[in-house]
């Protein structure tokens, strides 16, 4: 099983629990459809049925979660990332996403995001490991925070986030996994990346 069909199967087990808890801070106390005050004001002895219409052709995300409660939100994530995936489609660039997304909401996000084209990033801060600057300063040390993830976590990814071609050079050789750019500008970006060509080749 790879990832992705790791990731499919997390939501599945996620969805029950994740619109229960939705429910639960519209209705306030339990799931009862008196708790919706407006609408106890109508008689309940009537079938109803509902249409969805969009006024943009888009993507239809999270069916499962809209057979029990739609989460419009889906839809508009879903079809601003498959935006931008379509412009990458000739490029090798891969579209991420992040792991700061709505408290609550997070399976459901990250699954608008794969059907919108685009990959997951890491789901938390449990499933792989990000060195960021704040780490990097209270270290003193990209190459023992590297080196040390290694040892203790030698099953997890490991990606850096480095500043500057200095902090790249430094995490390139300590062997990270995946190097972020933060903030490069588009000189030390082509740089980067031939230096990684160069070693490749």
């Amino acid at each position: 099983m790879n990832k992705k069909q790791s990731f499919i199967k997390s939501i599945k087990k996620n969805i029950s629990q994740s619109v229960y808890q939705a429910l639960i801070e519209d209705l306030g106390k339990e799931i009862d459809i008196n708790f919706d005050i407006t609408t106890s004001l109508l008689q309940t002895n009537h079938n109803v049925s509902a249409s969805v219409f969009t006024e943009e052709d888009g993507i239809l995300c999270g069916q499962t979660w809209f057979e029990e409660v739609f989460q419009q939100i889906n839809n508009r994530i879903s079809t601003q990332v498959k935006v931008y995936t379509d412009l990458l489609k000739k490029t090798n660039i891969k579209l991420r996403d992040t792991r700061k997304t709505i408290p609550g909401l997070r399976y459901a996000l990250k699954y608008a995001v794969l059907c919108g084209g685009a990959c997951n990033h890491r789901l938390g801060l449990f499933d792989s490991i990000l060195i960021k600057d704040n780490h990097i300063k209270y270290a003193q040390s990209i190459t023992n925070l590297i080196k040390t993830a290694k040892i203790n976590y030698p099953n997890l990814p490991i990606e850096t986030e480095v500043e500057n071609l200095e902090e790249f050079q430094e995490a390139l050789n300590a062997r990270s996994d995946i190097i972020m750019l933060d903030n490069f500008v588009y000189r030390d970006i082509i740089q980067a990346e031939l230096t990684i060509f160069l070693l490749e080749n």
